[in-house]
């Protein structure tokens, strides 16, 4: 079938031929990232000691909840805007809605929130004159040191009445907010990743990487606060929380502690050992006169026709995997393939210790066994230093390296009297 996705001057339209006008779906993914943006920009300004927040919590109540130590509370509305829409004012229906969210919080958990944040890429409105009370930063200025809405000025009393009429809440409590409130603007709409890496991680002395990584590790952390704005959990405790709810992974998952952003974001930033490539065999570089090999060592070593096979076929893919990455990017592939084997065969060589220690001669079963859980736990926790291969590939590249003669399942013996 032929590709239409680009059209020619004059050719018949089709659905991907250009980006719709109205892409409401990538709107609304990229106002969660925004957010889960925010959630970066509060952690690491916590992190770097600049705010007081020990935690920050994800759409619990409102899009994010700052937690000081004192367990008291700073909540943020967080909202985008295309730029030609204009400035904030505070008949818009997003302003309302945030004014009257946080003013049911301030009834709820009365004594609980220090301030009020309305986050956005677009300015909110500073107009003068008659229009100001429609101006969310005139109004929030003209009422800094009002106790009491009926002795504001006419302008300002208006903005009262109409924010309390469109909010459904009275004059007093809509007073409560803006005094608590701050109007802060947030990173622009489109590039807001970048200023992620280059002004708020990069106050940390830790992040002061390489573009690529840096833009990895932004990557992660967006990830990790979008899943905490997610209401499931994986936790087997969610089924029995009703015992004690203080503990409900449901709740906690929302939760990001300023001392785990920091252990994550030192973790993310640290450059993974690197073996050289002199060091490595090339073991993706087979020899047809070592295929023997292969199977004689695993059947010295105890282990069954089953084992033998499913090896096997992991190898050969590994091999054509890494085969077809040299013929594409050779530089980087030898160094990749260099640095998977160094991995693998450290991992081999703590696996047969540890099965070697039983004292049997034939240790391949429990070998195998005990590699596959140390592999696979490098392909998840430690990916980085395998270059994201899964651990798939890692059980082919000790495939290789049995069939050259750098990984044995069992005592050393003569291959060739085998």
């Amino acid at each position: 079938m032929p590709d239409t996705s680009h059209t020619t001057a004059g050719a018949e339209e089709s659905p991907v031929s250009r980006i719709a006008e109205a892409d409401y779906g990538a709107e609304t993914l990229q106002l969660y990232a925004y957010q889960a943006g925010y959630a970066i920009v509060l952690l690491a300004a916590a992190a770097a000691k600049k705010i007081d927040l020990v935690s920050v919590w994800c759409e619990q109540h409102d899009d994010i909840l700052g937690q000081t130590a004192e367990g008291l509370f700073d909540s943020y509305q967080v909202k985008t805007r295309k730029p030609e829409a204009g400035e904030w004012v505070t008949t818009d229906d997003e302003f309302v809605k945030s004014i009257k969210t946080f003013a049911t919080l301030e009834a709820r958990f009365p004594n609980k929130f220090r301030r009020f944040h309305f986050i956005s890429n677009n300015r909110c409105s500073d107009a003068a004159g008659k229009e100001q009370w429609r101006a969310p930063k005139r109004l929030h200025s003209n009422v800094e040191e009002l106790l009491d809405p009926s002795l504001a000025d006419p302008v300002t009393r208006m903005g009262l009445q109409r924010l309390a009429q469109d909010t459904r809440k009275t004059e007093q409590e809509v007073l409560r907010v803006l005094r608590k409130l701050s109007i802060v603007p947030g990173p622009s709409r489109d590039g807001f990743e970048a200023e992620l890496a280059q002004t708020h991680l990069a106050q940390l002395p830790w992040c002061q990487l390489p573009q690529p990584q840096l833009k990895a590790l932004v990557e992660t952390l967006l990830q990790m606060a979008l899943r905490a704005g997610r209401r499931a959990s994986q936790d087997p405790a969610r089924h029995y929380t009703c015992l004690d709810a203080a503990q409900n992974p449901h709740l906690l998952e929302k939760k990001i502690t300023v001392d785990s952003f920091i252990a994550k974001t030192r973790e993310l930033a640290r450059a993974p050992f690197r073996y050289l490539i002199s060091s490595a065999t090339h073991p993706v570089k087979r020899d047809p006169e070592n295929e023997a090999h292969f199977d004689k060592k695993l059947r010295r070593g105890g282990l069954g026709d089953e084992s033998i096979e499913i090896l096997r076929a992991k190898m050969l893919a590994t091999e054509q995997r890494l085969l077809e990455l040299i013929a594409k990017t050779p530089p980087e592939a030898e160094g990749m393939t260099a640095q998977i084997e160094m991995v693998v065969r450290d991992e081999c060589e703590r696996a047969r210790l540890q099965a070697a220690s039983q004292g049997q001669a034939a240790y391949g079963t429990q070998m195998l066994n005990t590699l596959y859980e140390r592999l696979e736990a490098v392909a998840k926790q430690e990916s980085e230093r395998v270059y994201r291969q899964p651990a798939e590939v890692l059980h082919g590249m000790a495939g290789l390296l049995t069939e050259n003669c750098t990984v044995w399942w069992s005592d050393k013996f003569n291959l060739e009297e085998e």
